[in-house]
């Protein structure tokens, strides 16, 4: 694994306050080198420039006796506008009394020393009483600032900036959780850790940054640092030792700072939402945060909250796309695809209500009503002797963490062994496979075991499908539309695509290549033994009415 040097972010500020010029100047000689000082000479001073910025600073080194405020009139005002919860103090004088001492303690004070000062005395307490008032704010995996000191921080930058322009990046580890079932706990928190150091060492240069949460992490850096081509290069690398090296994306939301009014949280939740309208990861792996970007998160929550009605009320449409067998030419299954038609808004593209309903944990109801429109379908063609062709409805990762659903399904293909149950075909992706984990994945194998023909989807987009293929059993393979995309683009991606077809029928597996638009790509296809085509060559997805027509014409 690639080393890195630890980078140290700015250094920590403290702030000294007395009214004696050469005490100043020592205790500044003492920690110069590590801290960044800043000088009052009395208490009304000290207090006009916590209030300035006070969460820049890290500690302060308090005088008792003062003119004008001295330390105990600090400490109180400290205390009335609730300070001292987040900038420890420690008091510095020649008094020793007792009286003196538990006053200052007792009004709020982390700690005590007196003159003459002894440098490596006055050192370590700095250093143990900030370790110790910050260690709410330190991330337990990183050892960096964590949310809450993230806030805190570039609460405090940004009020003192003068003319620099501030950019909030957030990013994520994509598919982290398969990720992390396949390092381990341990092996997850040091990539997490190595990440975290990646940022830090990078030509962004982060003024403040911290882990946010699980794999998301936020940093503040200056506008003059931020180039987006340098940024596509930072968001695709690889980790681990050179013999297992795993490709691994990052995906970033960039929020320009403008408004210094807004709160800190409201500046990571834009950057945040930025990363969510990323279109190709793979390409531009970063998007910068527009305000039609709030509304239309307005508009996921209007879709969640609609979604039950438009059930009631059979605005959601099956549609079909044939898969054609490449010998004979003629449907030989469907993928049924979902649409939306809305009674006012017309129709709303899946590219927005899926993800949205993924969010608003309703796309397990929506998935159940699919299995139940095609399989009522399929009934109908039975019952009418009609033709009919198996038919493979989509599986959210998320379905897996609903045990009534998949239980229901389980019930329906083992009660009374219903033809037009057996035909019905469930298909998931890699990337969603990876992210359930064992546990799930037992009734994935439930559904086949049960007559159900299994579909992994997008096969080749990620970084483990070898590996899926030892682990698990297939019916079929759903080639990845990148690679289709690449015949008579890219020899290499053509060897690959030989590869995995040769590969595929020495395992027994069929093949569906998706994505299939052109004369040259369909012939390559059909030249190197691909079972079947799924595409507009051929088909685009159609209404149920017109699917069941080509059906009664023999296509």
């Amino acid at each position: 694994m690639e080393k890195m040097p630890m980078k140290q972010m700015r250094k920590k500020k403290i702030l000294i306050v007395d009214d004696s010029e050469m005490n100043r100047d020592i205790l500044t000689g003492m920690l110069e080198d590590e801290y960044e000082i800043v000088e009052a000479e009395d208490g009304e001073k000290a207090i006009e420039i916590m209030k300035e910025g006070r969460f820049g600073f890290s500690i302060v080194l308090l005088d008792i006796t003062m003119p004008k405020l001295d330390g105990f009139g600090v400490l109180r005002v400290m205390q009335e506008q609730n300070w001292l919860k987040e900038l420890p103090v420690i008091i510095i004088s020649a008094e020793t009394s007792n009286e003196y001492i538990g006053r200052a303690y007792e009004m709020g004070a982390s700690d005590y020393f007196s003159r003459p000062f002894d440098a490596r005395i006055v050192i370590s307490r700095v250093r143990n009483t900030i370790a110790l008032f910050e260690r709410d704010y330190i991330d337990q995996i990183t050892g960096g600032y964590n949310r809450k000191a993230f806030i805190r921080q570039v609460a405090g930058v940004l009020k003192e900036r003068e003319t620099e322009e501030y950019i909030l990046l957030f990013f994520n580890i994509k598919n982290f959780k398969a990720i992390n079932e396949l390092l381990g706990v341990g092996g997850g928190d040091k990539l997490l850790q190595w990440f975290y150091q990646r940022i830090l060492r990078s030509k962004l240069d982060p003024v403040d940054m911290a882990r946010i949460e699980s794999d998301h992490f936020a940093c503040l850096i200056e506008k003059k640092n931020l180039d987006f081509d340098y940024l596509t290069e930072f968001c695709d690398f690889s980790y681990g030792e050179e013999k297992r090296q795993m490709h691994i994306y990052s995906t970033c939301g960039v929020y320009y700072i403008q408004d210094e009014t807004m709160s800190i949280t409201s500046m990571i939740d834009r950057a945040k939402l930025a990363k969510e309208y990323i279109t190709d990861e793979y390409l531009k792996p970063y998007t910068v945060f527009k305000n039609n970007m709030q509304d239309t998160y307005v508009d996921e929550m209007e879709i969640c909250s609609e979604f039950e009605d438009g059930i009631a009320k059979r605005e959601f449409q099956v549609f079909y796309q044939p898969v054609v067998d490449v010998k004979t030419g003629k449907i030989a299954s469907a993928e049924a695809l979902v649409r939306w038609f809305h009674e006012t808004k017309g129709f709303i593209s899946p590219g927005q209500f899926i993800p949205a309903l993924e969010k608003g944990g309703y796309i397990s109801e929506l998935d159940r009503y699919m299995v139940r429109k095609v399989i009522e379908c399929l009934e109908q063609r039975r019952k009418e002797s009609r033709p009919a062709v198996p038919v493979s409805v989509n599986l959210s990762w998320m379905d897996f963490y609903d045990e009534n659903m998949l239980e229901w399904i389980v019930s329906g293909l083992q009660c009374g062994g219903k033809e037009e149950e057996k035909m019905i075909r469930f298909e998931i992706t890699e990337t969603s496979l990876a992210a359930i984990g064992e546990n799930h994945t037992r009734m994935l194998m439930r559904l086949r075991e049960n007559g159900a023909k299994i579909l992994l989807d997008d096969f080749g987009s990620g970084y483990s499908s070898f590996g899926m293929l030892q682990d698990y059993d297939f019916d079929i393979l759903k080639i990845d539309i990148s690679f289709v995309r690449n015949i008579g683009v890219n020899k290499k991606t053509e060897s690959i695509l030989r590869a995995i077809i040769d590969m595929a029928h020495q395992l027994g597996i069929r093949l569906v290549a998706e994505g299939a638009e052109t004369e040259e790509q369909v012939a390559f296809l059909r030249e190197n033994g691909c079972d079947y085509i799924q595409g507009y060559y051929y088909y685009k997805p159609m209404p149920q009415a017109e699917f069941l027509q080509l059906l009664e014409e023999g296509k």
